[in-house]
């Protein structure tokens, strides 16, 4: 573990390295809700979309990081490239209130929001508790875990690593924006659902034929990439406290999960993850600070 490695007191390891496992579950869980939602649209019974997703990202865990890395590397720009197209199509046709979608943004994020076709009315601290949460769970900023497969990478310059780890939160954040943009322009957000599926709603609005299908094999590529990778870092933070033996059980925790999540209330899984994240949070930061004190230098590049 990091914090071990520059002789950081090991509790903070202990703490950060055992916790995350669990929300790196709870992430994956979560993400096989989101497919399990997604082809329920298609009346594909969720246990079953949830027992051809354990399989497959089993097979996946089982070639090691080599499978998954070839696998990553011809994935990501193919989905990317799919989603930014399909948004895009519903941007430039709803043009005319573009304006209005995003100063609604702008300032229901400083305002208490009134309750609008069943959604709960906020305060600025809810709104904000909220924003924190949901950023931290995609972009993993503050949170540590996706320093995991950059750690693995072959580099010569650590520093630039580094670097090119923080730019993938622009990334992240970049897509996120796009899916609330359409959701605010096509009016699904004032259905006051607590769902993952609100983009399937818009697609299926505006394309009714399309959208559907071809938002299905985003989400599909998105949630298997994402279940694949949050798999891996947690199998590096269990392999810390086995000393890389009985990787077997991790990855039967990491089926009944999957399996788990595609059958359950997306609600409790949040609530999950919610409790988690400031527990693992606390000891990640702690260490950064001390870190960036330590070894300040470091940082100059």
């Amino acid at each position: 573990m990091l914090f071990r490695s520059y002789q950081i007191h090991p509790l903070l390891a202990d703490w950060y390295g055992f916790l995350s496992i669990f929300l790196l579950l709870s992430w994956t869980a979560l993400q096989s809700k989101s497919l399990a939602a997604t082809y329920a649209y298609f009346h594909v019974p969720e246990i079953v979309t949830g027992s051809v997703t354990m399989i497959f990202v089993l097979f996946m865990l089982v070639g090691g990081a080599k499978r998954i890395g070839e696998f990553s590397s011809a994935l990501v720009p193919v989905m990317c490239m799919l989603y930014f197209v399909m948004c895009n199509i519903i941007i430039f046709s709803h043009l005319s209130v573009l304006k209005e979608a995003i100063f609604s943004i702008l300032s229901h994020a400083f305002t208490a929001t009134a309750a609008t076709g069943g959604f709960v009315g906020s305060t600025v601290l809810i709104s904000m508790r909220q924003g924190i949460f949901k950023a931290a769970f995609v972009t993993e900023a503050g949170v540590g875990t996706a320093a995991i497969p950059h750690a693995l990478a072959d580099t010569d310059n650590p520093k630039h690593q580094g670097i090119l780890a923080m730019y993938s939160m622009f990334g992240d954040t970049f897509f996120c924006i796009m899916s609330g943009l359409v959701a605010l322009l096509t009016g699904v957000w004032t259905l006051g659902l607590k769902t993952n599926d609100l983009p399937l709603m818009a697609f299926k609005t505006i394309l009714p034929k399309f959208g559907p299908i071809a938002y299905t094999a985003v989400v599909t590529l998105f949630v298997i990439g994402t279940a694949i990778g949050n798999s891996l870092n947690g199998s590096k933070n269990y392999a810390y406290f086995t000393n890389n033996r009985y990787l077997v059980f991790y990855y039967a925790l990491v089926g009944i999960c999957i399996f788990a999540g595609a059958t359950s209330r997306t609600a409790t899984l949040w609530d999950l993850t919610d409790i988690l994240l400031p527990l693992i949070v606390i000891p990640h930061l702690i260490g950064l600070i001390l870190l960036s004190i330590r070894h300040r230098k470091d940082l100059m590049v």
